[in-house]
């Protein structure tokens, strides 16, 4: 069949239109396991990881698209295939078939063929996949001085060099810069800090596929992308999901009320184990709030001691407890991997349950949840009911930050294929509950004796091993405080909200989050307050001297 489909950009607009020829796989009759038909694709949190090595790198991301992708790729001799040209075609009616000798749109194999062919591509420039993220290389690019015939990948070996005589030693010369590349089946981003190395790295992958290489990155996986450099050399980015936002509040007629920026997306209503109409406007509610806040996003800093990282540094004038308990990175350690684990103990009804209401044993476990950032900007999170109901509010927060230790493994790996100094860094996990502080140094009390053989004790092993470090913080600026409850006051949570996201006007204004409370741009939270220089010989050192 023919597939017509209109491309939209990032405002949602129609740019393009396509058309290709698709199998029908349902006709097909060949049986694949999962494993002859997965094709992985690159995970969100790499694409953000990613980003912010390069807003640390002061480099603006680079975006790529292969054109035709599943096209190119050879069939091999034992997937022998016939289709039918599709309706409309010249040839439809005359008793004519089609023998494939590639891969076409719609065989259930063809990301897999597609995923091989341009993985070998970038191996043989030189490239290393990640241990952690199959779609995540890293590596030195190889020139070559054969040029093959762009289109699909020829099996043209690389060309080795002589190796030089030891009476005349090649002098030695600094290593070159790694390229960086994640790959989301035809589209992929890539970076170097040397422009050398990207420019070499599109003119190797030019000779194996056919691909159109598209700058900066400006629309990717649904995701826009907003780059600003400052007048200082700094670089920010901002990534939001305005068109997708506006298109599902389209779709559910949402965009016909009014905008209430200052809204939150918690509604009361009463308990009910069915679907019901209240339920439905209380989704429709949520809706509204991503209606009204479709301009926020996520931003990234090179410089900068703001969003999450400012907002935990500097909380709101009235928490004295945070400038003495609360320790998180201070201006100079701003690129390292920082997390924050929280949890609420037992069920979420309050008095929303009527009397005599029978309900399910699960819905009384806590709710963990955790947020990890770097450059001033949030890198993964999650909020996740935990497979046990805990016995103390104190093993409810040793089980979330576990999960929050898990995850924070898992992106230190990969930090660490792609070579980031920050990664072999211990890093710090923030939690509002002391017990649990205590409990991860081995420091056992009577308030901790009834939990015994805990899987968690790999927080502990991480801390002994200088992986990780849990931290207090109080729970008035804990910023993972979002994803395990319902904030009823609508000033907490837009605080917290504001701690890990920016507005696109105050993000091309200021560059990054001016929070509610720190109105004056000469008041801005940069000014460590452990730092050996005073408070007002600081606020002299932002004020421009007079031309």
């Amino acid at each position: 069949m023919c597939v017509l489909v209109i491309k939209p950009d990032k405002d949602g607009n129609p740019v393009r239109a396509k058309s290709r020829i698709v199998v029908l796989e349902n006709f097909e009759d060949r049986y694949y396991t999962k494993s002859q038909r997965y094709a992985p694709v690159l995970k969100y949190s790499s694409l953000r990881l990613l980003c912010s090595n390069a807003v640390s790198d002061k480099r603006i991301l680079q975006q790529g698209d292969c054109k035709n992708a599943f096209c190119h790729a050879r069939l091999p001799d034992d997937e022998l295939t016939v289709i039918r040209p599709p309706v409309g075609d010249p040839e439809y009616n005359n008793d004519t078939y089609w023998l494939l000798n590639k891969t076409l749109y719609g065989l259930r194999r063809s990301p897999h063929h597609w995923y091989n062919m341009f993985t070998a591509a970038l191996k043989e420039m030189g490239l290393q996949p990640s241990l952690h993220d199959p779609c995540l290389f890293s590596g030195t690019v190889t020139s070559t001085t054969t040029t093959p015939p762009a289109g699909p990948l020829t099996s043209t070996p690389p060309v080795t060099s002589i190796p030089e005589s030891p009476s005349h030693p090649t002098p030695s010369s600094p290593s070159p810069a790694l390229v960086h590349v994640g790959i989301y089946v035809d589209d992929f981003v890539f970076y170097s800090t040397d422009p050398a190395q990207e420019t070499l790295f599109m003119e190797e992958l030019k000779k194996r596929v056919v691909v159109d290489f598209m700058g900066p990155v400006d629309w990717f996986l649904g995701t826009a992308f907003t780059w600003k450099r400052h007048d200082d050399g700094h670089l920010s980015v901002l990534l939001s999901q305005l068109a997708f936002t506006e298109y599902t509040a389209h779709r559910f007629a949402v965009d016909r009320c009014k905008q209430v920026p200052h809204m939150t997306p918690y509604r009361s209503a009463s308990y009910n184990q069915r679907p019901s109409h209240g339920h439905y406007q209380a989704a429709l509610h949520a809706l509204k709030y991503l209606y009204s806040t479709a301009n926020y996003g996520i931003s990234f800093h090179s410089n900068a001691s703001n969003t999450i990282q400012a907002f935990n540094h500097f909380p709101s004038h009235h928490d004295k407890e945070a400038y003495t308990d609360a320790t998180p990175p201070s201006p100079g350690d701003v690129q390292r991997l920082t997390s924050f684990s929280d949890a609420c103990w037992g069920g979420q009804f309050g008095n929303a349950v009527p009397d005599s209401t029978p309900l399910e044993l699960f819905k009384f476990r806590s709710i963990s949840g955790f947020v990890i950032c770097r450059s001033g900007g949030p890198i993964s999170w999650k909020s996740i009911r935990q497979n046990r109901a805990s016995l103390s509010s104190c093993e409810a927060e040793i089980v979330a930050t576990n999960e929050c230790m898990t995850e924070l493994e898992h992106i230190r790996h990969r930090a660490l294929d792609l070579h980031m100094p920050d990664a072999n860094n211990t890093i710090t996990v923030y939690n509002d509950n002391d017990a649990c502080v205590q409990w991860s140094v081995s420091v056992t009390s009577k308030g901790t004796k009834h939990m015994k053989n805990l899987k968690e004790n790999y927080v502990r092993e991480a801390h002994q091993l200088g992986r990780a470090e849990v931290k207090h913080i109080p729970g008035v600026i804990n910023a993972s405080d979002l994803f395990t409850k319902e904030l009823r006051d609508a000033a907490h949570f837009r605080r917290c909200r504001d701690s890990m996201m920016v507005s696109r006007i105050n993000f091309e204004k200021h560059g990054h989050v001016m929070p509610s409370h720190r109105q004056n741009k000469e008041d801005l939270p940069y000014y460590n307050v452990r730092s050996p220089m005073p408070l007002e010989s600081y606020r002299q050192s932002l004020i421009a001297p007079a031309c």
